[in-house]
């Protein structure tokens, strides 16, 4: 969910991007100041401002929107698996389509939860939260630097400058990295488009820059202070590719994560089970 703040093989992998395949490009909007990436949905006819969250396992709407939605719609306790930080119960709303920037994608429904503190957190409206569950199976790269999301139809060639990093599923359904600090050390960081910043559990874990520092959090549970220490920028090794972060240093584990910030620098490629950085 959006906080804000081995078995690796290396092989070729093709797929096609070509402009004889269709693809869909979505527009993005990157929030200034915390990065938030926002994309325009309709869920059974009614639209709704989601964000787009590959930290997220299970693509979640605002209880309050959905009743407004969905009038006098019946909601399901649901049997939950996996891992959750939510610590309230969610609720199942039993939808059929959802749209993403006029793409259909057929759901099994999704999930309803008190999400209205986010509005103030990011700045905006916010009804929902696109997780995983719709994503993992979708081919598509996203650019917070262009700002658009483009959903790719058919396999292709990788495109130039992409290269495969070491990644895994966790037990809900979302990316682990496998990373290099520079100490030579190695931590499995969640990917996460839905929160502000990168993490590192440990403040031993990286070079320092200052003194610690906190920031107002924001998850599905609501608003909680994060106590950090800032890194020096430097560069973090994903595979055969340098990437450079600037970390925030949490003397409370554990919490390594790839947030928004370095997904502004590093375009993201997902094909079903692989991931992709340049």
């Amino acid at each position: 969910m959006k906080r804000l703040l081995l078995y690796f093989t290396f092989y070729i992998l093709h797929f096609t991007f070509a402009s004889a395949f269709a693809s869909t490009t979505v527009p993005v909007t990157v929030v200034e100041g915390n990065h938030m990436p926002l994309v325009d949905a309709v869920l059974d006819g009614r639209r709704a401002t989601l964000i787009f969250d590959t930290g997220a396992s299970h693509t979640t709407f605002d209880l309050g929107f959905v009743t407004n939605a969905f009038p006098g719609v019946k909601l399901i306790e649901p049997v939950m698996v996996g891992e959750s930080n939510a610590f309230a119960k969610p609720r199942f709303l039993p939808a059929k389509t959802l749209s993403i920037g006029g793409r259909d994608i057929a759901v099994e429904g999704v999930m309803a939860l008190d999400l209205s503190h986010l509005d103030a957190s990011v700045g905006r409206n916010v009804d929902g939260i696109l997780g995983m569950d719709v994503l993992r199976p979708q081919r598509f790269i996203l650019s917070l630097a262009r700002s658009e999301l483009v959903f790719v139809d058919e396999p292709s060639e990788v495109p130039p400058g992409f290269v495969r990093v070491p990644s895994r599923l966790d037990s809900s359904g979302r990316y682990n990295l496998l990373a290099t600090l520079p100490d030579g050390t190695k931590r499995a960081m969640l990917l996460d488009s839905g929160s502000t910043y990168t993490f590192l559990a440990g403040t031993n874990s990286w070079p320092l820059a200052e003194s610690a520092s906190s920031l107002a959090a924001s998850d599905v549970n609501g608003r909680a202070p994060l106590a950090f220490h800032p890194g020096l920028p430097g560069l973090l090794t994903l595979g055969p590719t340098n990437f450079p972060v600037a970390p925030l240093l949490l003397a409370r584990p554990p919490l390594d994560q790839l947030g928004s910030d370095f997904l502004l620098k590093a375009d993201l490629l997902h094909v079903p089970s692989h991931i992709f950085l340049r």
